[in-house]
């Protein structure tokens, strides 16, 4: 997501997945309320609460019913599905959700949930400062869930698993160094997951008439059906 410099009049930003029509006025963000929005702003407001800094604070509404939220400085990547993130910044995107897990773990918010799972923790909705993620965005698909559910759908965005571009042996230390950063110990449970994730992404695309996102992902699920023993193996037994 690039912007103009906050303080100069209505500009659009772009980037991100999902949300349309987000405008920058006067430094702040201004975008649509999602059908989960109370939940959301009740959200960004326990982080803002117990000090978790990288996430956007919640100013209320403009007088178009439009949620206003702070402007974080940086940039958003787009487009990345053959993007190899360095171990550096997969480390820091892991200690991200960690501290945001960690964050709502015991609330309410988490109900009878592990925790609040962002639901869509990947590279197109956190920002990114210089070439290291520093903040999370668009929160519209938060819900309480077990950590887990999190921790493998960003694996399956942040190490591009089912793009040709990234090796089985790669994609299994990439694995296991995220995982290890952000202190998931069962490694049995990983892959199945992601398989899950992948699944329920795919359903998701073609009920809300995404034929070509479905059939991207369903070229993910064909790399990780194929490969998934030796993948399973190496991330077991390295």
């Amino acid at each position: 997501m690039k912007s103009h410099a906050p303080g100069q009049g209505e500009s659009r930003l772009e980037g991100g997945n999902s949300t349309e029509a987000v405008v920058l006025i006067d430094g702040a963000v201004h975008r649509p309320v999602s059908a989960n929005g109370e939940y959301v702003h009740e959200l960004l407001g326990h982080l803002e609460e117990v000090g978790f800094i990288a996430a956007p604070r919640f100013e209320g509404l403009d007088d178009q019913g439009r949620e206003v939220l702070t402007y974080l400085e940086g940039d958003v990547p787009h487009n990345v599905k053959d993007t190899k993130w360095s171990d550096d910044q997969l480390k820091r995107a892991a200690g991200l959700l960690r501290g945001f897990h960690d964050a709502t773990t015991g609330t309410s918010l988490a109900a009878q949930g592990e925790v609040v799972c962002h639901n869509d923790f990947a590279p197109w909705n956190v920002v990114f400062v210089g070439d290291q993620p520093t903040a999370i965005i668009d929160f519209d698909d938060a819900t309480p869930g077990p950590r887990i559910r999190d921790v493998s759908y960003a694996l399956w965005c942040w190490l591009g698993i089912g793009s040709e571009a990234h090796s089985v042996d790669d994609q299994a230390a990439r694995l296991r160094l995220m995982c290890g950063e952000y202190g998931l110990q069962d490694l049995a449970r990983v892959l199945p997951e992601i398989a899950e994730r992948q699944q329920e992404i795919r359903a998701k695309h073609l009920v809300e008439g995404r034929a070509e996102q479905a059939e991207g992902v369903d070229r993910d699920i064909e790399w990780l059906s194929k490969n998934r023993a030796e993948l399973e193996d190496k991330v077991m037994n390295p």
